[in-house]
């Protein structure tokens, strides 16, 4: 996975935001430190495939740590493949870091449509 494909899809989702010039990580973690992760910040004892993480700064939006191994298992129960999936889950973090969220089914469905608009944005 080239870091120009995983920046592409990160700078359409901050454009989506209107907020082109926001900075934000995206770390690639193994299944250990994810599991160390969720474990830590949510309370659950799994690996997470993605974990956002805002700073509340105004340019500086956070971190988004991915962890590839469990992303693969996930997109195979899905029946996607590993790109497709990686890429939502990219999309997804960076709205997130946004300020979207999933918890109520109005705000879902909200964020459900701006990850399918982005998504089907062809990449250059």
């Amino acid at each position: 996975m080239g870091e120009r494909w995983v920046k592409q899809y990160a700078v359409r989702a901050l454009a989506a935001l209107r907020k082109p010039q926001a900075d934000l990580s995206v770390v690639f973690v193994n299944e250990t430190k994810a599991r160390q992760l969720n474990a830590r910040y949510r309370g659950i004892r799994r690996p997470a495939d993605i974990l956002s993480f805002p700073t509340g700064g105004k340019n500086d939006l956070g971190d988004i740590f991915i962890a590839p191994s469990s992303c693969r298992q996930k997109a195979k129960i899905l029946g996607l493949e590993y790109r497709e999936y990686l890429a939502h889950l990219i999309v997804h973090g960076v709205l997130h870091l946004g300020g979207y969220s999933h918890g109520a089914a109005k705000a879902a469905r909200r964020m459900e449509k701006a990850e399918r608009r982005i998504l089907k944005e062809r990449l250059c």
